[in-house]
């Protein structure tokens, strides 16, 4: 059993752990040891200094020579015998020891240093060209970076040499934020924060842009819908969540993601329009949008010389004749944009078949195949009546 699992089981003993406390507050009297936990691999301090911030600490057996098995019982639940206790405490500040020093060789070179700023919420940097940025102390994260919060709320991950002790990573990230366009050459989050650009696919039409990222947001080039960034993070690359935002359609607001058509067209029920301009919209077929509707001198469309309501819905004949003046017109547009075939006409007008293709409608007109009139001697002799 190796020094971790040692220090796993024993150091959550009360007695130990205030010996360790203690001895930790007279060697390091300038420093506030507020935790000390071990896990089988490290040993965590969060430690203070004065009304600086509190400062996360890593602490492995990086030389792989400490072995706690020679210090401890194996197994053992508890130290009971003080002999063993002073081996243990004098192990373990053997192993803290290059943490504390790095800390305050930190310490004396930020305090002097123009551009770093130790405050008790983290450690404050400007960067050669004015960018501010927090260093926040208080936690690693699993990759064992601190994270960095720049002035506009983004958050950068710095991945940090673990094998280092606590002040050299601190130090190191807070000289390569100070000077950070020369670290963002071989660091990739401060690349994309200091480029403030960023290639991303458009969520509704996936066309990649160019964006800006500080304007926290971007109009498609292709379709034109517009994107909100949020929870904009360096970690390490740039990312992001997408929002895109609803917008306005020829019925009122639309969500685009949901009713993108092909490029810039977007459709809505049986409308198609652009983003741009959406009072200028195409009638199609229900649920069709590959097919547009013309219009005609009615209230009725046709695609396919079939007829068609303003929502994009087949009329049949009935309803074809409401919407016209009368039997004449009617006639007209079933000419000029129909499929059917005219002897169908006439029969649905309950018309009067001579022969062949003649026929005569209740005024005593004659109609032929054509739809076209031929007035015989009784239209004349009831227009001189003044029957019509």
């Amino acid at each position: 059993m190796g020094w971790q699992n040692i220090l796993k089981n024993t150091i959550g003993e009360a007695g130990v752990m205030k010996e360790v406390e203690a001895t930790l507050a007279e060697e390091y009297k300038e420093w506030s040891t507020t935790d000390v936990t071990v896990d089988g691999r490290a040993i965590h301090l969060i430690v203070q200094k004065g009304m600086g911030p509190h400062i996360a600490c890593k602490i492995t057996d990086r030389d792989g020579k400490t072995n706690m098995d020679e210090v401890l019982r194996t197994g053992a639940n508890k130290i009971v015998d003080p002999k063993k206790l002073d081996a243990y405490i004098k192990v373990f500040m053997e192993m803290v020891k290059p943490t504390y020093r790095s800390l305050n060789w930190f310490y004396e070179v930020a305090e002097t240093t123009n551009g770093i700023e130790i405050q008790l919420a983290g450690v404050l940097v400007e960067g050669k060209y004015g960018n501010i940025y927090r260093i926040n102390t208080e936690s690693l994260k699993s990759s064992g970076c601190y994270e960095v919060t720049t002035d506009e709320g983004y958050d950068i991950c710095i991945e940090i040499a673990e094998e280092k002790p606590a002040g050299d990573n601190l130090l190191g990230l807070a000289l390569g934020l100070l000077n950070d366009e020369q670290s963002s050459e071989s660091i990739e989050g401060l690349t994309d924060y200091l480029s403030d650009s960023a290639s991303v696919d458009c969520r509704v039409c996936s066309n990649y842009n160019e964006i800006q990222i500080s304007e926290e947001q971007f109009t498609c080039n292709n379709c034109q819908a517009t994107t909100t960034l949020t929870n904009i993070q360096f970690a390490p690359g740039f990312e992001a969540d997408y929002e895109v935002e609803d917008a306005q359609g020829p019925d009122g607001r639309f969500q685009p993601e949901y009713s993108h058509h092909t490029e810039d067209i977007f459709f809505v029920g049986n409308k198609l329009f652009r983003i741009n301009s959406p009072e200028e919209f195409d009638l199609t077929v229900r649920n069709s949008p590959e097919l547009i509707l013309e219009p005609t001198n009615s209230d009725i469309w046709i695609y396919d010389r079939t007829p068609y309501n303003e929502e994009g819905y087949e009329l049949d004949m009935y309803e074809v004749q409401d919407k016209l003046l009368g039997d004449d017109d009617f006639i007209k547009f079933a000419v000029e944009h129909l499929e059917e075939d005219m002897g169908d006409i006439y029969h649905y007008l309950e018309y009067v078949n001579l022969s062949g293709n003649l026929w005569a409608d209740d005024k005593g007109e004659f109609l032929d195949g054509d739809g076209n009139v031929r007035r015989g001697f009784y239209y004349e002799r009831n227009r001189r009546m003044g029957i019509y």
